[in-house]
This record gives structure tokens, sequence and C-alpha cells, in this order.
């Protein structure tokens, strides 16, 4: 039987007690909401967090990567306007070739 389900007469005196029961139950839901809202706030900053460091990281690969082109198409484009003449010298010329595909730096327009 809870207390709740307890009913009072009018002419009886009600349990001087009753009144820090409420009390305390009211203290208990309040920290119960503090403890959801600390942990909803926690989880927005985590998110929020990675999100950003998601968004930054790609940034920072994409401006990385057009530097790279920078410097494949300048390898490249020498390398196809005067062919190397070795083994190793045309591995590298047609190394440059795919890589310029593979990271979408723009084609060779030639001269």
């Amino acid at each position: 039987m809870s207390v709740e389900s307890i009913e009072w007469d009018e002419d009886e005196p009600q349990d001087p007690h009753t009144g820090e029961i409420q009390k305390i139950r009211e203290e208990s839901r309040a920290a119960n909401r503090r403890g959801a809202y600390f942990w909803a706030v926690g989880i927005v900053t985590v998110v929020m967090a990675a999100g950003s460091s998601l968004g930054v990281s790609a940034l920072l690969t994409q401006r990385s990567e057009r530097k790279l082109c920078a410097v494949v198409i300048t390898s490249d484009d020498t390398y196809r306007e005067t062919p190397p003449t070795t083994p190793v010298g045309k591995k590298q010329a047609a190394n440059f070739a795919r890589l310029r595909d593979q990271l979408g730096c723009p084609p060779y327009e030639g001269k």
C-alpha cells in the first residue's frame, strides 16, 4: 500500500510527515531532470564535436589534394611533353598519369 492510496478522514489528524514526503518526491524529480539535462547536453556536445572534426578533416583533405594535384600536374605535363626513354622513367610517367586521374586533377591539355 502506498502513501498516495491512503485516504484520510476529515476529522482524523493527518500525518505531519506527509508534507516532507511530498518535498522529497519533488526534490527527487528535480534531481532526475538535472541528470537528464546533464546527459542530453553531454551527448549533444559529443555529436557537435564529432561533426565539426569531420568537417574540418574533409576541408583539410580537399586542400591537401589540391596542392598534390599541382605537383602531379606539373610532373605529368613535363613527362608528356618530353617522354622518358628509360623503363623507370616510363613507369614513373605512367604512375603520374594514373595518379592524376585518381585524384581527379584536370586532364592534360597539351601544348
